[in-house]
């Protein structure tokens, strides 16, 4: 998977950081929806996708982290 080829230099530097981390991984991981269960995977697949529509990180993770905390990571609503 790190194995992407392409020009990394013109990735973003998320993605650089990524392959860089996942350059010397050796075993597998599970995925944040399998690994924290549903309710917080859940959430954490919408904040990613959150950022992906323009949130800015650091907002998106602030209100995971909030709903978290209260006992509402799961939203039923996409």
């Amino acid at each position: 998977v790190a194995d992407v080829g392409g020009d990394v230099s013109i990735m973003p530097g998320v993605t650089r950081e990524l392959l860089r981390l996942l350059d010397d991984r050796r075993e597998t991981f599970l995925f944040y929806d399998v690994r924290f269960g549903r309710g917080v995977g859940m959430a954490f697949n919408y904040t990613i996708r959150s950022i992906l529509d323009g949130v800015a990180p650091e907002q998106a993770f602030a209100e995971l982290e909030n709903a978290i905390a209260r006992g509402r990571a799961y939203r039923q609503d996409p």
